[in-house]
């Protein structure tokens, strides 16, 4: 297995031919080469939606506030600005609040307290490529579906 190419910034680039306005984008951060190659997989061949990941939280919330994404997954430890923090930020943000989040992690035993505490997705690791696609489009299609006040 290769290891993705990353800039500076921890940004693993698409192709902009590839980038289309209409697609959603998810916004991935996570410091495991093959969890951001197979989670890119999954949203560009499975969801049609334009991918971008991050091995650094800090870079990936300065991105957010360029362009918003359809829905953040990251994982919950990572060096750096781990995932909590990450989406507390996020979620103090008049900007970003809104922003769907799926947390793609190993610690079952947050499980609970992630899906109140940030009302949050969590996806168990390890993971399918099917659990992975199946998450994220519920999240898309909750996206979609107008919400009741």
């Amino acid at each position: 297995m290769t290891t993705p190419n990353v800039d500076q910034r921890g940004i693993i680039p698409r192709p902009k031919s590839l980038v289309s306005a209409r697609q959603p984008l998810i916004v991935h951060v996570d410091d495991t080469p093959a969890v951001l190659m197979v989670a890119r997989y999954a949203v560009e061949s499975r969801t049609s939606g334009r991918y971008v990941s991050f091995t650094d939280g800090a870079a990936a919330l300065n991105f957010m506030h360029l362009r918003r994404p359809s829905i953040l997954m990251t994982d919950i430890n990572r060096p750096g600005m781990d995932g909590l923090t990450l989406v507390k930020l996020l979620r103090i943000d008049p900007l970003l609040t809104d922003v769907p989040v799926l947390f793609v992690t190993a610690r079952s035993d947050m499980q609970d307290e992630v899906i109140t505490r940030f009302k949050a997705a969590v996806l168990p690791k390890p993971f399918t490529i099917d659990s992975l696609t199946t998450s994220l489009l519920r999240l898309l299609a909750e996206l979609e579906t107008p919400q009741l006040a």
